[in-house]
C-alpha cells in the first residue's frame, strides 16, 4: 500500500469550494488503482501525490481485476474504497466489459476511467452507464486528477443517496400498497361475516322445520316404496350437508374472543390426536406427534385451539385421500426466528424478541398451486369439488389464532411434498412447564 506524502489541515481547505470542502473534510480518502503497468502505475501515483488532497490518501494497486475483487472481498464491506481508478485493458478484462465487471463488485465506489484510449465514443457510453470520469491517461495533471476525484466521489455519494430513498420510497409505496389491500380484505371480511350471519339466521328456521319432518317420518320408512326412502335418504344428506354450511357461516360470523387461560401447548395436541385417531386409521393414514420438552405454555380458549387443530389436520387427512402421513409437531421459537406476516409486527401483535410456541400441521398430499395459494384464507375460496367444502375452514382458523393475537401461515414444501401450516402463539412464560 502507498500513502499520500502531504496531509493538510481543515483549515487549509478554506480556499477551495464549497463541494470540495464538503468532500474532503473527512478521513484518508481510500483510492484503489486497477493497473497493470508499473510506469502508468508510478505516473498516477506522482500525480496523485503532487495533488495536495487536503486530508490526505491511502492508495491501493491491483495488477488484474481478479486481484481488485479479492481485495474488496477481503476488505468486508462494499464501501471500502472511496474512489476506484480503473484501467480498461487489463491481463485478465478489456475495454466496456471491465468497466460493468468492477461495477459487480463495486456498486457504491466512485469509478474514474483511465484509458490510453481516447475513444469519446467509449467514454461516452460508459459515463451514461455509471462511470464518473474518463480520463486519456496522456492528458492527466494534477489539478485534472484532484477534480476528476473530489467532484466524482461527491457525485457518487449524492447517487448512492438517491438510491437509497429510491428504494425507500418504493418500500413505502408497497407497504402502502399492502396496507391497502389487507384494509379492504378486513372490510369485506366483516362485511362477510355480517352477511353470513344474517344469512344463517334465516336458513335456519325452515331447516330447522325440514329436520324435524324428516326426524318424524323416519319410523315409517320401512313401510314406504323404495323410491320414497330413498327421496327421504337424499333429504336428510341435503339437510345435514346446509346445516354443516350454516355452522361454518355462524362460526365465521362469530368475532368475540373468548375467556383465555393458561394451557401446556403438548396436551392440546395430545388431545386432538386421540379424537382424531380413527378417523387416520380408517384412511391408513399415520398420524405422527412430535412434541419439545418442555411443554411450552399458552393462554388460550383450549377448545378454540382444539376446533382449529381438528380443522387443519381433518384438511390434511383429505388432501392425501388414502395413505401417508400427518405430522404435528410442537416448537420453541423466538418469532424474529421464524416466517412471519409482517403485518404482525407493525400492529405489535408480537415483536421479535417474544418467544412463541409453534404448532406445525405437515402432510404429504400435493400442496396448494402457488398461483391460488395467496387466497386460501379468503372466504368461501376452496379447491375441494363442489360440495366437499365451504371455503371457510381455513378463514375460520385465521381468525381464531389472530383473536389469540398469533399468526397462521400455509406454505408448500418439498421434502417431503405436501403442505405445511404453523401455528405462532406467544408464550405465556420464558419458564415452560414440563
Amino acid at each position: 500500500m502507498t500513502h499520500g506524502s502531504d496531509i493538510v489541515s481543515a483549515d487549509a481547505v478554506t480556499s477551495t469550494g464549497i463541494l470540495e470542502e464538503a468532500v474532503l473534510q473527512r478521513r484518508l480518502l481510500q483510492i484503489l488503482c486497477v493497473e497493470d503497468d508499473g510506469l502508468d502505475f508510478a505516473l498516477i501515483r506522482e500525480r496523485l501525490n503532487n495533488a495536495k488532497f487536503p486530508t490526505g490518501f491511502e492508495l491501493c494497486r491491483a495488477r488484474t481485476l481478479a486481484e481488485a475483487r479479492q481485495l474488496y472481498e477481503n476488505g468486508g464491506a462494499p464501501t471500502r474504497y472511496d474512489i476506484l481508478l480503473l484501467d480498461l485493458s487489463l491481463p485478465d478484462s478489456h475495454g466496456a466489459e471491465t468497466y460493468f465487471r468492477a461495477r459487480a463488485f463495486a456498486p457504491q465506489t466512485a469509478v474514474v476511467i483511465l484509458s490510453g484510449n481516447a475513444d469519446r465514443e467509449l467514454a461516452i457510453h460508459l459515463v451514461q452507464c455509471g462511470a464518473q470520469d474518463y480520463l486519456p491517461k496522456g492528458e492527466i495533471t494534477e489539478d485534472l486528477l484532484w477534480r476528476s476525484i473530489t467532484y466524482a466521489v461527491k457525485r457518487q455519494e449524492q447517487r448512492v443517496e438517491m438510491e437509497n430513498l429510491t428504494a425507500r420510497l418504493r418500500r413505502t409505496s408497497e407497504d402502502l400498497k399492502t396496507a391497502q389491500l389487507h384494509l379492504i380484505q378486513a372490510e369485506k371480511i366483516e362485511s362477510l361475516g355480517r352477511l353470513a350471519s344474517s344469512v344463517a339466521h334465516e336458513v335456519k328456521n325452515p331447516l330447522g322445520i325440514l329436520r324435524m319432518g324428516i326426524d318424524f317420518l323416519e319410523p315409517f320408512l320401512a313401510e314406504m316404496d323404495g323410491t320414497v326412502r330413498e327421496t327421504l335418504t337424499l333429504m336428510d344428506e341435503a339437510v345435514t350437508r346446509a346445516e354443516f354450511v350454516i355452522r361454518d357461516m355462524l362460526d365465521f360470523s362469530h368475532s368475540d374472543g373468548a375467556a383465555l387461560e393458561a394451557f401446556p401447548l403438548n396436551g392440546i395436541i395430545e388431545r386432538t390426536a386421540r379424537m382424531l385417531k380413527h378417523e387416520c386409521n380408517s384412511r391408513g393414514i399415520a398420524l405422527r406427534v412430535d412434541l419439545v420438552a418442555p411443554s411450552p405454555v399458552v393462554e388460550c380458549d383450549r377448545n378454540g385451539i382444539e376446533q382449529v387443530l381438528i380443522n387443519l389436520v381433518t384438511n390434511a387427512i383429505q388432501a392425501m385421500k388414502r395413505g401417508g402421513k400427518v405430522t404435528v409437531r410442537s416448537k420453541r421459537a423466538r418469532f424474529a426466528d421464524i416466517p412471519c406476516d409482517e403485518r404482525l409486527r407493525e400492529k405489535g401483535v408480537l415483536s421479535p424478541d417474544d418467544e412463541v410456541a409453534v404448532i406445525e400441521v405437515q402432510d404429504e398430499g400435493p400442496g396448494i398451486p402457488e398461483e391460488i395459494l395467496g387466497r386460501v384464507f379468503e372466504p368461501f375460496f376452496t379447491t375441494k369439488p363442489i360440495g366437499e367444502g365451504t371455503g371457510l375452514g381455513l378463514p375460520i382458523c385465521k381468525r381464531v389464532v389472530e383473536l389469540h393475537r398469533g399468526q397462521l401461515l400455509v406454505s408448500n414444501i418439498d421434502e417431503p411434498r405436501g403442505l405445511l401450516v404453523s401455528i405462532a402463539l406467544k408464550a405465556e412464560t420464558p419458564k415452560l412447564l414440563p
